[in-house]
């Protein structure tokens, strides 16, 4: 796990899991604190796992979302994500489509940033 500072204040944290799990493709997950969204928080995490997962030698790397998450999938399609499986499920009360997004870590199209 992984938390990111601006200016001395926490303001997000990222993760890489699913090798304790036995997985072999790391599953990221993130979360930006509402009052910095739209600053590019979540692209700069997002360079930052991409830069720690080619330095951990992983080939690929994943995230799950809903498909009406389109923030998301645009910020991780942005870099060559691509969809690989989707799934009808039942989440907050309400039938949804649940997304499993991949990235080719030979195939991404950024470079972390400072």
């Amino acid at each position: 796990h992984y938390l990111c500072y601006r200016r001395d204040r926490p303001v997000g944290f990222w993760m890489l899991r699913g090798w304790s799990e036995g997985y072999a493709v790391p599953a990221f997950g993130l979360l930006v604190d509402h009052r910095e969204h739209g600053k590019g928080i979540g692209a700069w995490i997002l360079r930052a796992a991409v830069a720690e997962c080619r330095r951990l030698d992983c080939a690929r790397m994943l995230i799950t979302t809903y498909a009406d998450n389109q923030v998301i999938i645009a910020m991780h399609t942005a870099i060559r994500f691509r969809e690989v499986s989707r799934t009808e499920v039942r989440a907050g009360g309400r039938d949804r489509t649940k997304l499993r997004l991949e990235l080719d870590l030979g195939l991404a199209g950024i470079e972390p940033q400072r």
